[in-house]
């Protein structure tokens, strides 16, 4: 007999991922156990029905252990996925006896899903580790990896290998309050605790909020799980037979309870779908347990493997709450010069009280951070943490914060910050960004720029950027600078004040929605309908529910049209006795609402940052142009409204769909009507007409709709050889159709400009403008390639009939 209990842990041995849930049993005997959601297993001092022990999960080779070869307890097993063979085909006629029980899971889904609760409050705890893996010898030569060479087998224990190169870079905490209303749909999370350490890591408060419960959650129950903007659908959706094989592979008895384990698998290898287990309770039909995952072979990024385990315990209400949770995420190498990454992320549930009764109001803060959440001491994590720190991970900790402070490391995360930001510190001071220091456009020809912003060590409730800029061919100075003053973080009540004298591009450099992107940058490359624009702004904004912002907006700008190449913009100015100008000056007032249900926003250093979830997106904006003021020459009332969803289809990817009405009162040239963007480069943007030029149509009262899916590749990964390349399909559509009134259109003297370049076009015979695309993205995994086509008023041996355009992002 041992001297201790036959006692240990189960891991992955590629991830050291904890092996929930694996069979270990005694040779030669059906006696056994299993592991526990940790990969924990105990089997008492003996003796010992038999002197060989086996561990075995599906997917990994046996592993077999002599009791007499046993040195050390508590033991740690590592387990090694088996090489996948192809193997000869049985096809058994016959009904498949694990549809009996997921079927009986799919009847009772809905009733027994957490998202039937109608209110919750339960506290989370949530641990997660970062780690670097598979350090090519090439990064392991580097100066940065040779000052950090000491640390790279801080973490061995991640792999049960210690030849393996393994550096730590991130390990957190998280303790928070989560809270839930079923109808209206609203969550609350509130941050009471928080113990970071990683590199580069310099906002403890904002790695708080994204580590945790409201990005990392995740329901077998619901139809589909939404993970990197893409649909997984769950084994016991409906219809899920159509996308899974299922297999029963035996009965387990906890207590009571007899449950089922079913094994599911994906039909097509390349669908992101899930492969694994889930436990079905035989009486209720509900899934007790689950460890699945995805692996590279899916039409996925960058992962190499994502794995899901989850405990469900039922609730005396009914429903079955998750308890705990594990994802494991393992990012491959990008190059062979390259290394990986593998996250975990363990997150536990207690003290669930359900049908609780909240007050007004409050759910206004999604989600929000205690003051002193970062700072709590060792003892508040003794007393409140779930599961407390391994000797391993305070060593982790240690060593993080000693890589942090070398001067190397700390050469490379300024570098980092510097290429993603575009901002480089200097003292106080913030300059750039690096990408527009120098341009060209054909009114300035080369224009160089520089920009500043402030940081908190000049003010923590406001900050200011700026600009000075020159272009060589006209030989003008610009200049702007906008400052945000937060009155109060609490509803985000925001001042905002700005003056700029830049050149512009109306319809894209006016819109925030476009910013510093290569669109802008490039449509203003070729562009001959620039401006130069003197504008001044006071805006103040503030949310008045969680999703629900409201601004008001005071705002003048003059506008000068000069000639370039055959543009050429002229109007009867009606305040001069019709006298022709190429200048506009205008003053309004404006309120804008928008309502976003779904979002939710993340506390920065100064503002915050938001993140929209699938569901609905209403905006409404009314404007009030307002003469005489500051030499203003228009009178007229302007109202726009618009509503956008975005849905997420499981298998058959997701959807955008939006619709946008506009209508203007008054009379006004048309730059300052409804302007619809245009698209002269080559760039494509989701948001712009590709096919149309700037200015080509105008009106005064429009309505217009866009259509945008992405299929994820459900196509394509049907496809032999083509499959490989994990393509994914997108198709596009737009159309706008609007009248303008005569007012309006006899405002512009059509006869004295070029047609083909300056005269615009109004919509004829109830005809829309319409375009159709189809795009192939993930080339390459960060290209994508739409050819689109203009339906309506195409014209002779016109390049605007179709046109094929690029994009560049990196996505999952």
């Amino acid at each position: 007999m041992l001297k201790a209990p036959l006692q240990g842990t189960v891991w992955d041995g590629e991830t050291h991922d904890p092996m929930s849930y694996a069979s270990c049993y005694w040779g030669k005997t059906n006696k056994g156990s299993i592991t526990d959601f940790d990969g924990f297993f105990s089997l008492g001092k003996g003796p010992f029905p038999s002197d060989s022990l086996i561990f075995e999960y599906i997917g990994f080779e046996p592993y077999v252990i002599l009791i007499d070869t046993i040195k050390y307890l508590p033991m740690k097993i590592n387990l090694v996925r088996a090489v996948e063979r192809t193997s000869a085909v049985n096809i058994v006629l016959g009904i498949n006896p694990a549809l009996k029980w997921l079927h009986l899971a799919q009847d009772n889904r809905k009733k027994n899903s957490p998202a039937n609760i109608e209110t919750y409050r339960c506290e989370s705890f949530i641990k997660a580790t970062v780690a670097i893996n598979n350090i090519s010898k090439n990064i392991q030569k580097t100066k940065l990896a040779k000052s950090m060479g000491t640390y790279f087998d801080t973490i061995s224990y991640l792999t049960g290998d210690s030849n393996k190169a393994i550096l730590p870079v991130l390990i957190s905490e998280v303790l928070s309050e989560f809270s839930y209303q079923k109808n209206p749909y609203l969550t609350k999370e509130v941050v009471k605790a928080t113990r970071i350490r990683g590199i580069g890591v310099t906002d403890g408060s904002f790695m708080g909020q994204i580590m945790g419960n409201t990005f990392t959650s995740y329901s077998i129950y619901d139809e589909s799980m939404v993970v990197f903007d893409k649909g997984i659908p769950s084994p016991i959706a409906d219809g899920a037979e159509l996308i899974y094989n299922y297999k029963l592979i035996k009965a387990d008895y906890t207590n009571t309870r007899k449950v089922l384990q079913i094994q599911v698998s994906p039909k097509n290898p390349r669908d992101l779908a899930l492969s694994g287990f889930i436990w079905i309770e035989d009486t209720t039909g509900a899934v007790v347990r689950v460890a699945v995952e995805i692996t590279g072979a899916s039409n996925l990024n960058y992962v190499e493997k994502l794995k899901f385990a989850q405990e469900y315990e039922q609730l005396k209400e009914g429903p079955f709450f998750c308890t705990k949770m594990r994802v494991m995420m393992d990012i491959g190498e990008l190059s062979k010069q390259a290394a990986g990454m593998v996250a975990s992320t363990t997150t536990t549930y207690k003290n669930v009280e359900v049908g609780v009764a909240f007050p007004p109001r409050y759910f206004d803060n999604r989600i929000s951070i205690e003051a002193g959440a970062n700072a709590k001491q060792d003892t508040f994590w003794e007393a409140h943490a779930h599961t407390q720190q391994t000797a391993e991970e305070k060593r982790i900790a240690s060593k993080i914060d000693t890589l942090n402070n070398l001067p190397t490391v700390k050469s490379y995360v300024d570098l980092v910050n510097f290429l993603v930001d575009g901002y480089q510190r200097v003292g106080i001071m913030d300059f750039g960004p690096y990408y527009t220091l120098c341009s060209w456009n054909m009114l300035e020809g080369v224009r160089f720029k520089m920009g500043f912003r402030t940081t908190p060590a000049i003010s923590k409730n406001s900050v200011t950027t700026g600009f000075v800029a020159y272009g060589l061919s006209d030989q003008m100075w610009k200049y702007g600078f906008n400052t945000d003053i937060y009155l109060n973080r609490k509803n985000w009540s925001k001042l905002s004040l700005m003056h700029r004298r830049d050149v512009e591009l109306i319809g894209i450099t006016d819109n925030d929605l476009y910013g510093q992107s290569l669109f802008t940058a490039f449509n203003l490359f070729g562009s001959i309908y620039l401006n130069l624009t003197t504008q001044s702004r006071i805006s103040y904004g503030v949310d008045l529910r969680p999703g629900l912002r409201v601004t008001g907006t005071v705002y003048h700008a003059n506008y000068v049209f000069p000639q370039i190449g055959r543009f050429k913009f002229l109007w009867y100015d009606h305040t001069n006795n019709r006298a022709l100008s190429n200048e506009l000056t205008n003053t309004n007032a404006s309120i804008a609402i928008v309502y976003e249900p779904k979002s939710y926003s993340l506390k920065t250093d100064l503002d915050r940052m938001t993140f929209s979830a699938p569901g609905p997106r209403y905006q409404l904006l009314y404007q009030k142009g307002i003469p005489n003021v500051l030499g203003s020459q228009f009178s007229y009332d302007k109202a726009v409204a618009s509503y956008t969803y975005t849905k997420v289809w499981s298998m058959m990817g997701r959807s955008i769909f939006s619709i946008d009405a506009a209508k203007v009162w008054g009379l006004l040239p048309y730059p300052l009507l409804t302007v619809y963007v245009g698209n002269q480069s080559f760039m494509y943007n989701r948001l712009a007409y590709n096919q149309m030029r700037n200015f080509e149509f105008v009106s005064d009262q429009s309505v217009q709709a866009g259509f945008e899916h992405h299929l994820n590749g459900y196509l394509f990964n049907r496809i032999p050889l083509v499959n490989h390349f994990k393509l994914r399909e997108v198709i596009t559509s737009k159309a706008i159709y609007g009248t303008l009134h005569n007012h309006n259109k006899n405002v512009i003297p059509t006869a004295l400009v070029d047609p083909e370049i300056s005269e615009f076009k109004t919509f004829t015979k109830n005809l829309p403008y319409w375009e159709v695309g189809f795009g192939v993205e993930n080339m390459f995994k960060c290209i994508r390639l739409d050819a689109i086509w203009r339906v309506t008023y195409r014209e002779p041996n016109s390049p605007r009939n179709f046109g094929i355009k690029a994009s560049f992002s990196m996505s999952f």
